[in-house]
């Protein structure tokens, strides 16, 4: 499969450094910074589905403004806590 190259933003790169560093820790298994984006990615992809116009305001809001009034701390301990649930079935 060929590779991609991508530009996270700053902040973004810090969210999944986080989620990754959180899911090693429990895990005790390394997963690389590429496996956690894809994984972020697909249960966005499958999610955005369920998403409603003011989910979709806020990001537009970030792409636009680079600004967002959302609680990273709460969504990052979300994206981890489920993740590592789907990880240990």
């Amino acid at each position: 499969m060929p590779r991609r190259t991508i530009t996270v933003e700053d902040f973004i790169h810090q969210v999944i450094q986080s989620i990754r560093g959180r899911i090693i820790e429990d895990t005790h298994k390394d997963f690389s910074y590429t496996t956690t984006v894809n994984m972020i990615l697909l249960a966005g992809l499958i999610g955005a589905s369920k998403f409603d116009d003011k989910d979709w305001g806020v990001i537009r809001s970030f792409l636009e403004d680079k600004r967002t009034g959302l609680e990273f701390a709460a969504i990052e301990d979300k994206i981890a806590a489920e993740l590592l649930k789907r990880l240990k079935r």
